[in-house]
C-alpha cells in the first residue's frame, strides 16, 4: 500500500478545510438533537479527514479508531461520524487496489458492528427495529450496511471514472507518440529518397562529364567544341534536375510516358563509349512512380558501366517489355577493379526495387559485370 501520496497546493488547502469544518460542526453546538462527541472521537475523525488524501491506509486506521473510541464511551452518533464515510469513498476512490478492498471490507464490518452497537445502546434504533413490518424491520437493520456501502460505492464509481479518463489520455498520447513516430519516419523516407534521387543524377552526370573529359585529349580539335557542349548539356540538365529533386516537383511534372531513357542512352554515347541497345517488345505508357523508377534504375546502371567499364570496351543495354513487368539488362567489361558494383548506389536500387515489387540481381562473372533490374508494370485493360 502506498503510505504518503504527494498532493497539489489545491488538494491540500480543500483537505484542510473540510477537516476545520469537521472540527467546527463537532465543537459547535448544533440546534439538533444530536449529542456532541468525545474528545477522542473528535480527534481520531478530524485527523483522518485531513490525511485520507496523504496516506488513504492512515486515514483508515484513524477511522477504525474514532469506532472503538466512540464504543468505549459509550457515545451515540454524531457528525464526527462524516468522516468515515467521506474517508471510506475516498480510499475507494483513489487507494491501490488492496486498499479498495480493505475499505469494503471495513464498510461490510463496520456496517455489521453498527448495527448491533445501536442494537444494544439507541432506543430509537430499537424501536425502529422492532416497531414494524418484517420488511421494515430488515431494511433497519441493514441501513448501517447500507449507507457505508452506498459511501464505499461512490468512491469505486469515482475510481472508475478517473482509470476510464486515464485511459483516454494515455490512449491520446500514445496515438499522438504514434503519429508523430509516422511523421518522422516519412520525414526520413522522403529524405532517404531525396538522397537516392540526388545520387543517381549527379553520379550519372558527372561519369557522362568524366567520361567527355577523358576523351578530350584523344580527339581532334574540331571535336573538341562538341564535347564541350555535351559536358555543358549534361551539367545544365543535372543542375535542373537536381533542383527538381529538392523542390519536390519532380513527381508532379513527370511526363507518364517513359521518361528519357533513348536520351540516357544517347549521353552515354556521347561520352564516346559504345552502346548495343536492343528492345524487345511494345513499350507502355507508365505511371509517374513506375517511369522514374525505371529511369534512376537504368542511370545507376549506367554510371556503375561508365565507372568500371574497361577502356574501350562496349556496353550492351536490353530492355525487354512483358505482361506485368520491365526487365532492364546492362552488362559490360569491367576493367581493374576489385569488386565492381558494390557501392551505394545498387543496395539503394535494390530498396527501392523491392518497395515496389521488383528487384535486382547484379555480379561480375568471368570479367563482365552484369545487372538485372525487373520492374512490375501496372497492366491496363
Amino acid at each position: 500500500m502506498g503510505f504518503i501520496r504527494p498532493l497539489t497546493r489545491q488538494q491540500q488547502l480543500t483537505d484542510f478545510f473540510m477537516a476545520v469544518a469537521l472540527l467546527l460542526l463537532c465543537v459547535i453546538p448544533l440546534p439538533l438533537d444530536i449529542e456532541s462527541p468525545g474528545t477522542a472521537t473528535v480527534l481520531f475523525s478530524v485527523v483522518a479527514l485531513g490525511v485520507r488524501r496523504y496516506s488513504p491506509t492512515l486515514a483508515l486506521i484513524l477511522t477504525w479508531l474514532m469506532a472503538i473510541s466512540l464504543v468505549f464511551g459509550a457515545e451515540r452518533p454524531s457528525v464526527a461520524l462524516l468522516s468515515l464515510l467521506i474517508v471510506v469513498a475516498t480510499v475507494a476512490a483513489i487507494g491501490s487496489r488492496a486498499e479498495l478492498v480493505v475499505a469494503g471490507v471495513s464498510a461490510l464490518i463496520g456496517g455489521v458492528l453498527a448495527t448491533g452497537y445501536l442494537a444494544l445502546t439507541g432506543f430509537r434504533f430499537v424501536v425502529l427495529l422492532n416497531g414494524g413490518s418484517a420488511a421494515q424491520n430488515l431494511l433497519v437493520a441493514f441501513s448501517p450496511i447500507a449507507i457505508l456501502g452506498s459511501a464505499w460505492l461512490v468512491g469505486f464509481a469515482l475510481r472508475a471514472r478517473g482509470q476510464r479518463h486515464t485511459e483516454v489520455v494515455r490512449r491520446d498520447a500514445a496515438e499522438l507518440a504514434a503519429a508523430q513516430a509516422n511523421d518522422l519516419a516519412l520525414a526520413e523516407r522522403v529524405r532517404t529518397e531525396m538522397a537516392r534521387d540526388v545520387h543517381d543524377v549527379v553520379g550519372h552526370s558527372l561519369a557522362v562529364i568524366i567520361a567527355q573529359a577523358d576523351s578530350v585529349e584523344f580527339v581532334e580539335d574540331s571535336r573538341v567544341r562538341e564535347i564541350v557542349a555535351v559536358i555543358a548539356k549534361t551539367a545544365r540538365s543535372s543542375l535542373a534536375e537536381v533542383r527538381s529533386v529538392l523542390e519536390e516537383t519532380t513527381d508532379a511534372d513527370r511526363d507518364p510516358e517513359l521518361p528519357e531513357l533513348d536520351d540516357l542512352i544517347a549521353q552515354v554515347r556521347g561520352a564516346g563509349v559504345t552502346v548495343d541497345f536492343v528492345r524487345r517488345g511494345a513499350p507502355r505508357p507508365l505511371d509517374t512512380a513506375t517511369g522514374l523508377l525505371t529511369k534512376r534504375v537504368m542511370q545507376e546502371m549506367l554510371t556503375n558501366a561508365l565507372r568500371h567499364a574497361r577502356p574501350g570496351a562496349p556496353v550492351s543495354i536490353s530492355e525487354t517489355w512483358r505482361s506485368a513487368d520491365v526487365v532492364i539488362e546492362v552488362s559490360n567489361e569491367v576493367g581493374d577493379v576489385a569488386n565492381p558494383g558494390s557501392g551505394n548506389g545498387l543496395s539503394g536500387m535494390r530498396a527501392r526495387l523491392a518497395a515496389a515489387g521488383g528487384d535486382l540481381e547484379a555480379e561480375a562473372v568471368d570479367g563482365v559485370f552484369a545487372a538485372r533490374a525487373r520492374i512490375p508494370v501496372e497492366t491496363h485493360e
